[in-house]
């Protein structure tokens, strides 16, 4: 079945919205089936810096202007990102909530990766995001650490829910457009904001192993940081938890367990009140014996 190029927020189907762990599978095989226009060129316009971004239908003038004008705008006030700029900055090849913008073509991202100074766009855009979630991404390692700005930018980040679903647009950017060796740092950056003390990230962390970890391309990086994840998780770290919890194939051991003791518990129970009859009737009828004893004599 071929998916329409425009397709839905949720990913519909003809028949069905497909599962966030479908979702991630169709995005790491490359959208197969996906049709994509020949004539759809707004995102390159955008990064070359001949197009103006578009924002809902004039929803955020402040939203609407050429690249590095915009990338300006945003050094001096991060908050603007949040003003429907992300599909702009971060094309995928989904639509996004902003209707006004296009999404990505594999045509398009090729001939971006070909002209330096779109690259240069392309890590700027990314080193402003990872500024709006308190985070710095060193030049020369790529290596991501907090700044000064982390405690109040993640407050934001954990208790704001639509930036969830930033973060797995931008970590399916990096890997449309072979940045994968930056989406293992920030999982596991995001990772430490979730079990690391004071746990910060902590509604983030049905996220993080549903739809970021999924996303991750790279086989062998993707499966690292499912098993890191499943040693926090049965290392018990969490907010308020005292008992380790594991992966759903750990509960899922967990519950045949105590079925199985409570199947055991049954049966000891059976056995012993099978028992307690016993020695009831038993005892019933020793008094019997001893009436009709007394009656003969």
């Amino acid at each position: 079945m071929i998916l329409p190029y425009h397709s839905e927020k949720f990913h519909m189907s003809r028949d069905r919205r497909i599962t966030a762990k479908e979702d991630a599978k169709r995005y790491r095989q490359g959208y197969p089936g996906l049709e994509e226009p020949s004539d759809a060129w707004d995102n390159l316009r955008f990064y070359k810096g001949i197009l103006k971004s578009r924002s809902s239908g004039g929803k955020w003038p402040e939203s609407e202007d050429y690249v590095d004008n915009f990338h300006d705008k945003c050094e001096r006030d991060l908050n603007i990102l949040e003003r429907g700029s992300y599909e702009w900055l971060f094309p995928i090849r989904e639509q996004g909530a902003n209707p006004d913008s296009q999404p990505l073509t594999r045509a398009e991202r090729d001939a971006m990766l070909e002209e330096p100074d779109c690259v240069q766009r392309l890590r700027r855009s990314y080193e402003l995001a990872l500024r709006f979630y308190g985070l710095s991404m060193d030049p020369k390692s790529d290596k991501l650490t907090r700044t000064a700005e982390w405690d109040r930018r993640s407050k934001n980040l954990g208790e704001k829910r639509h930036n969830y679903l930033r973060i797995t647009r931008i970590l399916k950017w990096l890997g449309e457009f072979g940045f994968n060796a930056w989406q293992g740092p920030l999982v596991r950056t995001l990772a430490s904001g979730i079990y690391e003390r004071p746990h910060v990230l902590w509604p983030m962390r049905s996220s993080l192993t549903d739809y970021f970890v999924p996303v991750v391309k790279d086989d062998d990086l993707r499966k690292a940081l499912e098993i890191e994840i499943a040693g926090f998780e049965i290392a018990g770290r969490g907010p308020g938890r005292s008992q380790p919890m594991g992966r759903l194939e750990d509960a899922k051991s967990s519950t045949r367990k105590q079925r199985s003791r409570s199947t055991t518990r049954g049966e000891k129970d059976k056995r012993r009140g099978r028992k307690s009859s016993s020695s009831s009737s038993s005892s019933s009828s020793k008094k019997k014996h001893r009436k009709r004893k007394r009656s003969q004599s």
